[in-house]
Formats: C-alpha cells, sequence, structure tokens
C-alpha cells in the first residue's frame, strides 16, 4: 500500500534506457546495451569510454546509493537528514576520509586519474532522475567528483579493518575484568602476551563516546564479514579448464553493494562485479584472466592511546609535548545552525574520540589506508593478462586488504594478498597491535617502512590443483612478517578444502551447489562433546550437520551452540561477556567482529577441560530441546535499505517499501553459505549474506554465471529491483553477455551515448 502510494505521489522514477542522447564526457559515441536483467553491456571505444560508460549506469541504477556514499566518506549526511546524522558526520571529518583522499590523488598514475575522472563524468551524467528517497528527504544530489571514488575506498577499507573494533572489545574486556580474563577469553591473545593496562577512569569515556560513534557509522554504512573464494584447475574439472568462484559476504543491504556489469572495446574487454562508487570490476574476467576476492585481513589499523596537553592542542610524546596539526571542519546540518568540528592530528593520525569531561584522554586512529601512497590494485586488475602483470597490478593497494584467487586461460591459478602491512615495533607492551598502545611512548609505533611487497603471500600454479581463501591465517604461526592475529575461524575453509580434494570432475554447476552448502564442519568438532551429555535424541544424534532452513536437529543444535557460548564466555569474563560473544558496542548495531570466532575457542576449551563445562553443556542442551520449529522458522533474512535502520516512522515507512523478506534461511557462520548467527540475538534476521555470487568458467566465458540478492536498480519500482532475488535463493545465476555474437541475442534495449556536436 505505502509503494503504491509513493508511487502515486512521486511517479516510477525509472531512467531512459533507449534512444540517443548527447553527454559531456566520452571521446566517442558508445552504446550501452541491456539484458534481461538490466545488465549493462558497454561498446565503448576506449577504456576512458569505458570507465565513463559504468559511471553512467551506475548513476542511472544507482542515484541514492552513490548519494549516501558520496555523503559518508565527505561527512555530510546531516546536510540531507538534519541533527541525527551528525555523529556519523563528525566521526568521518575526524577520520577524513575525503582529506585523505584529496591527498592521495596526485599519486594516482595518469591512467588511473583518467579513469576515475571519466567515471565521475558518467556519474553526474547518469543521475537525471532525482530517486524516491532524495525526493521524499528534500534532498539534491550533489555533484561527484573523482576524489570521491578514493574516499569511498577508504571507508570501505576502515569498515573491512576487522582489528579495530576486537581491540576496543579486548580493551573493555581488559578493564572490566582484568588481564587473566583477556588471555582466557580471546583466542588470539595468548596468556604470555603482555597487557598494557590504561587508566581505566581515564580512558573509558572516550571508549564509549568512540564506541558509540563507530556504531552509528556502521548502522548506516554496513559492517564487513567474511567471504570465500576458491580456484581448481584443469586437473579437477570436466573440462580440462581452470573454474574460478566467489561469494564476497557482507551486510544484507538492497540494493547490492555490488554491480553487475560487462564492457568490451578495441583493446579492452571486462564482465563481472563492480563495486557501486568506481569504474573497477573487483570480481570477473578479461577474456585472458578471472579474480575474486575476499577480506584479507591484514591488520592495517591501530588504535593509540593519548595524552592531551591542557591546552588541548598537543599531545603527549615522549618526555615532551608535540603539537597537533588542527583542522576546523564545518559541517552543514538541515534545519539547524552549522557545526564546526575541530580535528587534530597527532604524529600517529587524527584523534578520532573526543575529550570527554575533566579526562586528559583519548585515542588516535593510524592506518595505512589513511596514508597518501600510489593506488592501482582493485582498480586497474582487468588490465593484466599473464600473472605476473596480475600481480604488478597488486603491488600498489594501500586500501582494503583482500585475498584474491586467481585464474588464466593457460591454465595457472594463484593467490595474492593485497594491500600495505606495516611494521610494528616491539620495544613496548604488545608488539601485535591487539590492544589500543600508548601514542606517548615512541617505541610503541609503527616504523616507516612497510612490509616488502615480495614477502606478502603469494602462490601460483599449486601443486594440488586447488586453492581457497575464507578469511582464514594466510599462513602458518610463525612463518612470514606478521600480518594480524585476527582471523575468521576456519570451519568454511575446511568445508571448501574437503570439497575440492574430494573429487576430479567440476564443472559450473557442481561449483553453484558447493556455494550453496550449509554444512558446518564444527559439528564433527563438538559432536563428540556433545554426546557425552545426558538426553541427547536420536535425531540429533544421526544429524548429517547441515542447516538446512528445513532442518529440526539444525535448529536444536544452534540454540545448544549459542547458549554454550554464552555460558562459557560468561564465566570467564563476568563484567564483559556481552562483549566477548560480540555484542556491538552500543545498542545502535548488534554486533562485533569477534563473534565470528567463538566457535574455534569453545572447541579449544573443551579439549582442555570438558569435565568443567559439562553441567554448563547440559543446562544448554536442556534450553536447546524446548526449541520449537525448524531452523528457518528461527532464523530469517531480511534484505534492507539503509534508511529502513533509521527508526520511527521514516524507518518504518522505507522498510515497507524497500525491504525484501523476511524469507526462511539456513545456515549459519560456519558454513560456505555463510547466515551468520549472532549470539545474543540467534534468532534476529541474519545480517551477513553473499552479497554476489560468481562462478567462472575459465576459456569458455559464457558458460560463466552471476547472481545478485535483489538486482541491478536501487528503484523499488524498477522490474529489476529484485528479478535476480530467487535466483540468488536457489543458488543459480545469469550469464553476461560479452562476444559480439552474444549482445544482439541478449539486449533488450539501446541506448546511443554521443559526445555534443
Amino acid at each position: 500500500m505505502l509503494a503504491t502510494l509513493l508511487q502515486l505521489w512521486k511517479g516510477a522514477r525509472l531512467p531512459s534506457w533507449t534512444g540517443r542522447r548527447a553527454v559531456t564526457g566520452p571521446c566517442a559515441p558508445l552504446r550501452i546495451h541491456r539484458d534481461r536483467f538490466g545488465i549493462p553491456l558497454i561498446v565503448a571505444a576506449s577504456e576512458v569510454d569505458r570507465a565513463f560508460g559504468i559511471g553512467f549506469c551506475h548513476g542511472q541504477d544507482r542515484a541514492f546509493q552513490l548519494e549516501l556514499l558520496h555523503r559518508v566518506a565527505r561527512g555530510s549526511l546531516a546536510e540531507l537528514v538534519g541533527p541525527a546524522a551528525l555523529p556519523l558526520d563528525r566521526l568521518a571529518r575526524r577520520i577524513g576520509f575525503f582529506r585523505a583522499a584529496q591527498q592521495q590523488w596526485p599519486l594516482l598514475d595518469a591512467d588511473l586519474r583518467a579513469d576515475l575522472e571519466a567515471y565521475s563524468a558518467g556519474v553526474n551524467a547518469g543521475r537525471t532522475v532525482v530517486p524516491h528517497e532524495l525526493a521524499l528527504l528534500g534532498g539534491t544530489m550533489a555533484p561527484w567528483h573523482p576524489v570521491d571514488c578514493l574516499a569511498i575506498a577508504k571507508v570501505l577499507s576502515f569498515k573491512l579493518a576487522a582489528n579495530w573494533d576486537a581491540e576496543l572489545v579486548r580493551l573493555r574486556v581488559l578493564l572490566l575484568d582484568g588481564p587473566e580474563a583477556l588471555a582466557a577469553i580471546d583466542p588470539t591473545y595468548a596468556a604470555h602476551h603482555p597487557a598494557i593496562v590504561p587508566p581505566g577512569a581515564a580512558v573509558g569515556p572516550a571508549l564509549d563516546r568512540l564506541a558509540d560513534d563507530i556504531n552509528r557509522f556502521l548502522a548506516v554504512t554496513g559492517a564487513g564479514s567474511g567471504s570465500n573464494n576458491w580456484a581448481v584447475d584443469g586437473s579437477r574439472t570436466t573440462t580440462g579448464r581452470p573454474l574460478l568462484a566467489n561469494d564476497p559476504h557482507l551486510d544484507a543491504g538492497l540494493p547490492s553493494h555490488f554491480y553487475l556489469v560487462a564492457a568490451r572495446g578495441p583493446e579492452h574487454l571486462v564482465a563481472g562485479a563492480s563495486l557501486v562508487g568506481g569504474p573497477g570490476v573487483l570480481a570477473g574476467h578479461n577474456g585472458h584472466i578471472a579474480w575474486g576476492l575476499t577480506a584479507g585481513l591484514i591488520d592495517n589499523t591501530d588504535l593509540f592511546l593519548e595524552t592531551m596537553h591542557a591546552d588541548g592542542r598537543r599531545v603527549r610524546q615522549g618526555d615532551d609535548w608535540h603539537e597537533c596539526e588542527i583542522i576546523e571542519e564545518t559541517i552543514a546540518v538541515k534545519g539547524a545552525a552549522p557545526v564546526v568540528e575541530r580535528v587534530l592530528i597527532t604524529p600517529r593520525g587524527p584523534i578520532v574520540s573526543p575529550i570527554v569531561g575533566d579526562s586528559t584522554h583519548t585515542l588516535s586512529l593510524c592506518a595505512t589506508w589513511l596514508k597518501p601512497r600510489k593506488v592501482r590494485g582493485l582498480f586497474t586488475l582487468h588490465r593484466a593478462r599473464t600473472w605476473d602483470a596480475f600481480r604488478d597490478e597488486c603491488r600498489y593497494w594501500p586500501i582494503a586488504s583482500q585475498s584474491l584467487v586467481y585464474a588464466d586461460g593457460s591454465g595457472g591459478i594463484g593467490f595474492q594478498l593485497l594491500g600495505d602491512a606495516p611494521i610494528r615495533r616491539g620495544a613496548v607492551g604488545d608488539a601485535h597491535g591487539l590492544l589500543p598502545r600508548p601514542g606517548w611512548e615512541v617505541s610503541a609505533c609503527w616504523q616507516d617502512d612497510l612490509v616488502p611487497f615480495e614477502q606478502i603471500p603469494h602462490l601460483f600454479r599449486p601443486d594440488g590443483g586447488w586453492i581457497a581463501t575464507a578469511n582464514n591465517r594466510h599462513t602458518p604461526e610463525g612463518v612470514g612478517p606478521y600480518l594480524g592475529s585476527d582471523f575468521i575461524d576456519g570451519y568454511r575453509a575446511i568445508a571448501i578444502k574437503q570439497a575440492l580434494e574430494a573429487r576430479h570432475d567440476w564443472n559450473v554447476e557442481r561449483f553453484q551447489a558447493l556455494q550453496m552448502n550449509q554444512r558446518t564442519a564444527a559439528w564433527d568438532e563438538l559432536r563428540p562433546f556433545l554426546l557425552r551429555l545426558e538426553g541427547v535424541p536420536d535425531e540429533l544424534r544421526n544429524w548429517d550437520g547441515h542447516l538446512h532452513a528445513d532442518s529440526r536437529p539444525a535448529a536444536i543444535y544452534e540454540r545448544w551452540l549459542v547458549e554454550s557460548l554464552v555460558r562459557v564466555a560468561r564465566t570467564l569474563a563476568p563484567k564483559s561477556w556481552e562483549w566477548v560473544v560480540g555484542r556491538g558496542l552500543t545498542a545502535l548495531t548488534p554486533y562485533n567482529f569477534g563473534c565470528y570466532r567463538r566457535t574455534g575457542h569453545l572447541v579449544a576449551r573443551l579439549h582442555r577441560e570438558f569435565e568443567r563445562w559439562r553441567p554448563d553443556l547440559q543446562e544448554a542442551l536442556r534450553l536447546a530441546l524446548a526449541t520449537r520449529g525448524t531452523w528457518g522458522e528461527q532464523h530469517r533474512l531480511v534484505m534492507h535499505h539503509p534508511l529502513s535502520k533509521a527508526g520511527g516512522l521514516l524507518g518504518s515507512a522505507m522498510a515497507r517499501i524497500f525491504n525484501l523478506g523476511p524469507v526462511p534461511y539456513g545456515g549459519d557462520a560456519d558454513v560456505i553459505n555463510q547466515a551468520a548467527v549472532l549470539p545474543l540475538s540467534p534468532t534476529a534476521p541474519t545480517d551477513n549474506i553473499a552479497s554476489m555470487r560468481m562462478v567462472i568458467d575459465v576459456g569458455n566465458w559464457s558458460a560463466s554465471r552471476w547472481s545478485l540478492p535483489g538486482g541491478q536498480s536501487g528503484n523499488p519500482f524498477s522490474p529489476h529491483y529484485r528479478d535476480q532475488f530467487p535466483l540468488w535463493l536457489r543458488g543459480q545465476g545469469v550469464p553476461i553477455a560479452l562476444s559480439p555474437e552474444e549482445i544482439p541475442e541478449a539486449e533488450r534495449t539501446t541506448l546511443l551515448l554521443e559526445p555534443p556536436a
């Protein structure tokens, strides 16, 4: 009903996909064909025109998503929605996403600058229709600038830097329960690691305020999670050619963060999943090589404790005081006076938490992705045609860390970890950046140099004929340089490994089925302990470990697992246990990254001391057996629009108009078809899913398949808002036409863009 009223009031607001149009930007005429799913097939005369075409299509189909990204990165949301967005804008201005992007722009190579300039011109040319959200809010679209592409990449880096929230949680445990509890509860923090206990009364308020600001920010932008990608060479396929699969896991936002696109020209060819906000294809192929990505989880971000001088301008450094750079940022606020945010930048990085009350303690942020360094990487991977050229493009990527899986037409497969890794000094306290460290101790700060690119993990043509990543550890402990400790439990990696090694007849359909697999490898480790308890019913004893939506044993298992995790955490850290099992640092977001590492911790504790935990496990089983219904009746998926989380009448209206679901959904965080369960809210809708699925048949590119959990458009009245959702739910995909022979057969509409006469 609300959707109908909105359409009657504001109209369908659909872009034009047919005819001819004169636009400023492309060097030569370009054609945008669209297939039955609205996927654009861009025929452009040059790389620059390709970038323009992608920007134009993003502008047509994702106008509000682009506006939201633009305002989040620049810290200008309050100008659109009013004072409620001020905490988000203040955090964005303190961190300085756009400020850092401006410093990085001069370091870009000329070809990438040209691509970003063309993409931006395309965005501005494509956004001719004001989207419904802006019409309701009474806002206008801000002009897109090429620096915005870099700023959005830095926002993504902040979201995917999975260590800063772990640092905050560890600090919380340390302050509330002490170093022994921290060593007992954190699987990455060994008991022999030293702990610097900061003055709790002093840092506590700053920690609370920073946590609040960060969680408000993530409530709008979404949080990152895990992902899967894998490849096999021809020895394991029915065709003798490599296959590559990828399903990046992000929040269940609508529209998807990804946008499917294809482009071809005299000297370029690319098809795959672009990320809205830039011209790069992050996962796809170019007719020579294929690639897919997962979060690499290099620890590239640290928090530092800072002591401020009474003058509010200096921070302690050694035995002296260091003058901070001070920048005053003016934030426009809808319906209110502008607000001036005073940003202080220390030698470590910007101060991100405000001074609270009489405290002189605060927190600064040090991150590789805030440093002005050359960038290529995911923006330019499509230019490579060989493994060596692929690695050359990967050499410069000071943004979000990624694990890339690769395959090529010559039969090779490979892995390359992407991203800068800092070198931490180890003279004071924790040398691994697991806790916020004292900025006043110079020996606690980072070295000036980075880990050399040649030492970053990579592999080509593995002996076993397969390679896979699932946010697990890159190399064995102690091998190679230190790159981080906060990896996700390895159960998805175990399941993928077992599956790939088990057969030599892989094809596209079997890869798609593997992406939908919901068997939990954790059951193999937990089942022996569960069977030692009393009263285990036969349906659970004989369960195969598949977390299908229609499974009753899956519902019992998940309730038992969650209750067990909570009881162990509450015993080991009685004051901070909620944060340990994943509570968001405020009520505004439902979880922190730590909730994806609790199952492995539980298994390790049970191996060492099962009898200690037997009573807790037995009580957890009693509660689990009272669970009613199937797992899908307990566990559901809702695809949500960002503004549906705004609360109040606006959020409720947006949810009813824009959201999809709920639908029953199986799985949890430990299965390949990831659908995370939050220990504190096990029946809440899952909020981390495969935000895109892709299977590429290397060499037979037309047989490759893609799908999004929604569709190409962000407009609920577009036929392409939800048309891929049923396919995605079934694990199926759509082809992307790319050859001159395929495009005429696939096209449903054609738009010709021409430079002005």
